[in-house]
């Protein structure tokens, strides 16, 4: 391997690279495994791949988070600046630094239930819907051997999370339809980033940038009849009438014969 902060030429290398910065693309059948080489403007960087995984079962992931998250802190790197990311002074250093040394950064996707939220939180929220299904605090945590070094706080792209709905909503009640909008607090900004939803397995699904508060808001809405359809009281009523319109012109009929057979 070279130093991270000299730049050599990688058309002549014949082993197994972990880590250095070169003027062409290595050959991948070179690069040690768990690492990858990144283009960052002119030039290669190689360093260990960075790895997200969700991290309990409030929530999923969209299989793009990876190159995502991964691409955001490589910006930063390259870029030399922490507010890409949101990141602290003290956080972006201790993320350069493990960049520098080799050292593989796993990224933890979590998002906790707020059992007691700020009452700052709440108000905010309020303002955008009173019925409120739960309060989540997502996050995107960087980790370097189990040991936390940073929280992300914005992505240059947005990732897919789903958020689980909690189970101990009212009953929805007969001929409605319930439907769910998820609000973000970020920055003391509360906005609804996505409204109309409808759950599948229990669970929403929104796309953010932003990592910080959520809440799930729902709404219950009397159910719109589709187009063409009959209320099946009406149907039945309809066909009451008509039997009955048939009995009398039958009865009708043969009161009528026998009448004439009396002549």
């Amino acid at each position: 391997s070279t130093s991270i902060g000299k730049t050599v030429s990688a058309e002549d290398c014949t082993k197994f690279i972990d880590g250095g910065k070169y003027t062409i693309e290595p050959d991948k059948k070179y690069i040690k495994d768990g690492y990858k080489a990144y283009k960052m403007g002119d030039i290669f960087i190689v360093l260990k791949e960075i790895e997200v995984v969700p991290k309990n079962e409030n929530s999923t992931l969209d299989v793009s988070t990876n190159e995502i998250v991964e691409e955001t802190v490589l910006k930063a790197f390259s870029e030399n600046s922490n507010d890409i990311l949101g990141l602290t002074e003290k956080e972006y250093e201790k993320i350069i630094t493990n960049i520098i040394s080799g050292n593989r950064i796993t990224t933890e996707v979590v998002a906790e239930m707020v059992e007691n939220p700020s009452q700052e939180d709440i108000e905010l929220v309020k303002e955008k819907s009173k019925d409120i299904a739960g309060y989540y605090d997502v996050n995107v945590i960087l980790r370097v051997n189990g040991e936390e070094i940073a929280r992300v706080r914005e992505l240059n792209k947005k990732i897919k999370i789903s958020l689980f709905v909690p189970k101990d909503l009212p009953t929805l009640e007969e001929g409605y339809e319930r439907t769910y909008s998820v609000i973000r607090v970020h920055n003391a900004v509360a906005e609804t980033i996505s409204e109309d939803l409808v759950a599948e397995n229990d669970k929403i699904t929104v796309e953010t940038d932003k990592f910080s508060i959520y809440a799930i808001a729902y709404k219950d809405t009397k159910a719109q009849k589709e187009a063409g359809t009959t209320n099946p009281k009406t149907i039945d009523r309809i066909v009451v009438y008509v039997a009955l319109f048939i009995f009398t012109i039958f009865a009708l009929g043969i009161i009528h014969r026998k009448h004439r057979n009396i002549i």
